[in-house]
């Protein structure tokens, strides 16, 4: 059964795709759910989507992409699809024709853990599909997870018409299925062996299991050991907020540690982040300088409403806006629109610049976004490189075990891709205390935080200062859990 909408996205951009492939760490997390009985119930999967680009004129078709699955495995144009294939198509105006793009093949085990990402691109030439890049994974099991244990990265090799190795991640973790040490190392051709390159080390509070430092180091090769490179320390408040996070380099002629930066965050009374800080370690005063503030607002369901960037003005030593995004939202707790606006400092206002607005389906999936820009005169109109995104999506029957999950909880994270904010929305089936935390790529946790027991939760998190790439979004309860995926681009 097809449910159609007029649905657009670009979420299978091949040069996104490259971007991200080494550090696609799609791994999943185990649940430990009750056992449910069979029963029928429907969930909704993307399975085609389709891009519009203005030319200054019109709407244009741009891009494409067709979705593939097997099992219960789902997706939308919120969470990366875990489909077995999905192939990217592109419109070429001369021709007013689809042609093929870029080919992705997944493939999952028993438990939809990510086995491998594989990556092909069309050659006109011999109209044939070609081999590009590709992942393949490991896992182990820690405290009852399913964790990532290694990743080996893979490149095409034409000359040969063979893979070949170029990175590989270890990772490990201690008793509480938290990362302990991560790995990285590179292929080296000439004794076709891995050669260490990076290493990095996680150290946690030993009473409320807080990442408080993390430690980086280089390989020597010519001494054989591990040389410092960076580490970041994390403070937090009695509500387990981070407060601080402070990133030294290591000096080797002074062998010391040299403040580089800082992150200083404030929070209101419902634990939502109120403001984030960046300051800049200035060795010739041994003082912070300033760099650019953050500054959030919410609704009374802990769901961000605006967001505003400053910048230092060493001129006026004052914070001075720059831009600000306003959200609307619908019942649901879905964004409806995005309103963003430049600051005018000549008359101390601010001026509308950009409008997306949003549309989704009876299952919370998003279904269409469409982008214009305010004109000078008054009015909102399309211009060139506005776009139009809509997404297509079939209803399926889950399995028991998909029947399983929902039986636990549903765990709704958006916008995904992020940039700036991720919005949590969760329902457990009973009430329990959790933690909410984000886990990065790497395995390191770069937010947590812990809620009292309830069965509805809402709440938007800042990610701006995130760097870009895969990450988790986890909800641990007392014995549930639910893991959602998503992707910071910026």
């Amino acid at each position: 059964m097809y449910i159609c909408f007029n649905v657009l996205y670009l979420l299978f951009k091949p040069n996104i795709m490259k971007r991200f492939l080494p550090l696609l760490l799609l791994s999943s997390f185990s649940l430990n759910n009750a056992e449910a009985q069979k029963t029928t119930a429907t969930a909704s999967r993307l399975i085609t989507s389709s891009s519009y680009q203005h030319d200054g004129a019109k709407f244009v078709p741009s891009d494409s992409a067709r979705y593939a699955y097997t099992g219960d495995r789902g997706g939308d144009a919120l969470n990366f699809p875990k489909s077995d294939t999905a192939v990217s198509f592109t419109y070429s105006t001369a021709t007013m024709a689809w042609g093929n793009k870029t080919m992705l093949l997944q493939t999952f085990d028993a438990k939809s853990n990510m086995l491998s990402y594989v990556t092909r691109a069309w050659d006109n030439a011999t109209s044939s599909w070609k081999n590009s890049a590709g992942n393949y994974y490991t896992y182990t099991t820690v405290a009852g997870k399913d964790l990532q244990e290694t990743l080996v990265a893979q490149s095409w090799d034409i000359a040969t018409s063979s893979w070949k190795n170029t990175t590989k991640y270890i990772f490990s973790y201690n008793a509480d299925g938290e990362s302990d040490t991560t790995f990285l190392q590179t292929w080296d051709a000439p004794s076709t062996s891995w050669k260490n390159s990076k290493m990095a080390e996680y150290v946690y509070n030993s009473s409320d299991k807080t990442l408080t430092e993390i430690i980086e180091y280089n390989w020597n090769s010519v001494s054989g050991k591990w040389d410092k490179y960076r580490r970041n320390f994390h403070q937090y408040d009695v509500n387990l907020n981070m407060v601080f996070k402070t990133q030294e380099s290591w000096n080797s002629g002074t062998s010391a540690w040299v403040y580089v930066k800082r992150d200083l965050y404030t929070y209101d009374a419902s634990k939502n982040k109120k403001t984030h800080t960046l300051q800049n370690w200035n060795a010739g005063t041994a003082a912070w300088d300033n760099s650019n503030k953050e500054l959030f607002t919410y609704n009374t369901a802990n769901i961000m409403t605006s967001q505003t960037d400053q910048y230092w003005d060493g001129a006026t030593s004052a914070f001075i806006n720059s831009t600000k995004t306003d959200y609307s939202l619908d019942a649901g707790n879905n964004i409806t629109m995005e309103l963003y606006a430049l600051w005018d400092k000549p008359s101390t206002s601010w001026k509308q610049y950009l409008r997306t607005q949003y549309t989704y389906n009876s299952y919370n999936q998003r279904t269409s976004s469409i982008r214009d820009r305010w004109n000078s005169g008054g009015f909102w109109e399309y211009t060139l490189n506005d776009y139009k995104r809509n997404y297509y999506y079939e209803e399926y029957t889950l399995g028991v075990k998909e029947i399983a999950i929902a039986s636990v909880g549903n765990l709704n994270v958006y916008p995904n891709p992020a940039s700036s904010v991720v919005n949590i929305y969760m329902q457990w089936a009973k009430p329990q205390q959790f933690e909410v935390l984000i886990i990065n790529s790497v395995g390191q946790v770069v937010y947590r935080m812990a809620e009292q027991a309830q069965t509805s939760y809402a709440r938007s998190i800042p990610v701006s200062e995130l760097q870009n790439g895969v990450y988790y979004v986890v909800l641990k309860g007392e014995t549930d859990k639910i893991t959602k995926t998503i992707l910071i681009q910026k």
